[in-house]
């Protein structure tokens, strides 16, 4: 679609919440909502697409009991990601689908893929002139079921010109 701007992101993991890596994790993302005020208008046609290393709430979580707290779903990190999301967008999966248990990510360890215990980390946001167009959003899970496969499954968003 011609005039659109994509972005493709990979938001830092933070490792834990104890590592270094944690702070810069949620700085990054203070640093990439001040990117969009300073440089995009919220009018115009953006995609912000990535691995965003945040379950945005406890729906994109197989076990929120487990993971409350822990690294990717954090408080901070969910109200870093939201810093970002209020800039002007619309997440196109939930847009879609209201359903809880569907993910992104599954961990390699313990049978994560086939026991669907995983995490919804990977987002495809829009700003509202392509949120209006956004016919569908799904994620892919056959492509994840692959030897060698990554464990990640790509989220695909379609749009209507």
């Amino acid at each position: 679609m011609a005039g659109v701007r994509v972005f493709s992101c990979y938001t830092p993991n933070g490792s834990s919440l104890t590592s270094d890596k944690y702070p810069y994790k949620l700085e990054w993302l203070g640093r990439l909502r001040r990117f969009l005020d300073a440089h995009e208008d919220a009018g115009t046609p953006v995609a912000l697409c990535g691995d965003w290393n945040v379950a945005p709430d406890d729906r994109d979580v197989h076990d929120p009991k487990l993971w409350d707290g822990d690294i990717l779903c954090s408080e901070p990190e969910r109200k870093g990601l939201q810093r970002v999301v209020d800039w002007g967008f619309e997440d196109s999966f939930r847009m879609h689908c209201d359903e809880a248990g569907k993910f992104s990510w599954w961990d390699y360890r313990q049978l994560g893929f086939p026991k669907n215990k995983g995490l919804r980390i990977d987002h495809i946001y829009v700003t509202p002139s392509l949120a209006e167009r956004c016919a569908s959003s799904h994620i892919d899970r056959d492509e994840r079921k692959g030897k060698g496969a990554s464990d990640h499954a790509p989220v695909v968003a379609s749009f209507e010109r």
